[in-house]
């Protein structure tokens, strides 16, 4: 965002640019989305558009920044403690449930979330099953884009299906860890 005064006039603007990205999400497509959609949309002007953010991108990363939380509250737990929710689920709300849905944004968001918790993630693995940070790495490789692939299949929806999903594959790796490391 462009440095500009926090003032609520500001957050409000930049609240309402936002909050119509993820509303037009759910009929069109980031590929087909532009900077005039939006405006019409939100009943501004380009050029308020432009004075908080300089391209549609800085939007979407403000947006994938408030839903995944990347600055505060993702929190890489190991996968002995009672959570069963895999990283690339803990965060997603309904509200932003569309930009996991779009399927040209998909693949970035997975991208920049593995980024953003690989190193902790990796350390954790090595420590607490003895592996190589190489064996660690492809382990959440492995943990982390299965997960999320799952979720993709299964609409990032928390259900019973999900559940029953997710403690399954909770107990598979599990499983496969504590026999890996007792070799």
């Amino acid at each position: 965002m462009k440095k500009r005064k926090n003032d609520i006039r500001a957050k409000y603007t930049c609240r309402l640019i936002k909050d119509t990205f993820l509303e037009l999400l759910e009929n069109i497509s980031y590929e087909k989305l532009n900077i005039s959609i939006i405006c019409k949309k939100a009943k501004i002007a380009r050029a308020t558009f432009y004075l908080h953010y300089n391209n549609l991108n800085q939007v979407l990363i403000e947006v994938l920044d408030d839903a995944l939380e990347l600055t505060d509250n993702i929190n890489n737990k190991n996968l002995n403690e009672s959570d069963k929710e895999p990283l690339c689920q803990k965060s997603i709300t309904s509200k932003y449930q569309v930009l996991f849905n779009d399927f040209y944004l998909s693949n970035y968001i997975a991208s920049r979330l593995y980024n953003y918790a690989k190193k902790d993630s990796i350390k954790k693995f090595m420590k607490n099953y003895n592996l190589t940070e190489y064996e660690a790495e492809k382990l959440f490789l492995f943990i982390f884009y299965g997960s999320f692939s799952i979720n993709k299949s299964l609409k990032w929806e928390k259900n019973e299906e999900w559940n029953k999903v997710q403690n399954l594959i909770s107990k598979f790796v599990e499983y496969g860890l504590k026999h890996s490391s007792n070799s």
